[in-house]
């Protein structure tokens, strides 16, 4: 390829990116001023039944782990299980909330009741975000917690009696909660609702 041909390739190509930024920038925005997509039928499929399959799939999987760890009562795996129940309830937890604070602003979308939306979703993004962060980082952070036991189990199985007990791990799941909630406490004051007559 000649330095002419290589100039004139590179040309027809920065010519084809400026074209595509255009076509980019110059899209339509959507009638109702709400999120991009949101009338397609992707959107309806991911927000809906989808991300909705995916919650009720989670939840029963983690009520069927409670079952199974409180079925076997072995004193050896007291701590192990201990813990294993308490992540799946964390799970549990965060599913139900994610399927609550992501689901019903698109639903409410897709369905038409955007002005319906419009009026509350002040107070939902003032309350319902933050309780969703919290619990996201609950649950993080317990899947932190068992894999730190573990950790000291395997590691050090002599220690693991005194470090690993009962009361410390539960002792240690309350800590946990309390430092997640502190830490999330000025998301409740990142947004706020203002009236505006006009």
């Amino acid at each position: 390829m000649s330095v002419d041909d290589e100039a004139e390739w590179n040309d027809r190509r920065h010519d084809e990116e400026e074209d595509t930024s255009m076509e980019s920038t110059a899209a339509p925005a959507d009638s109702e001023g709400g999120m991009p997509c949101s009338d397609t039928w992707f959107f309806l499929a991911i927000y809906g039944p989808l991300y909705g399959l995916v919650c009720v799939f989670g939840l029963v999987g983690n009520c069927l782990s409670i079952c199974v760890l409180r079925a076997g009562r072995s004193r050896r795996q007291a701590v192990s299980t201990h813990l294993l129940k308490a992540l799946a309830v964390c799970d549990n937890v965060f599913l139900a909330t994610a399927a609550a604070v992501q689901m019903y602003p698109a639903m409410a979308t897709v369905g038409g009741q955007f002005e319906h939306l419009q009026r509350i979703y002040p107070y939902y993004q003032i309350l319902a975000w933050p309780l969703a962060h919290i619990v996201q980082l609950v649950s993080v952070w317990m899947m932190v917690l068992v894999a730190g036991n573990r950790y000291v189990a395997v590691c050090y199985p002599l220690h693991a009696s005194s470090l690993c007990s009962r009361r410390h791990v539960r002792w240690q799941i309350v800590a946990m909660v309390i430092a997640c909630v502190v830490y999330s406490i000025p998301r409740f004051a990142e947004f706020r609702s203002v009236s505006l007559s006009v």
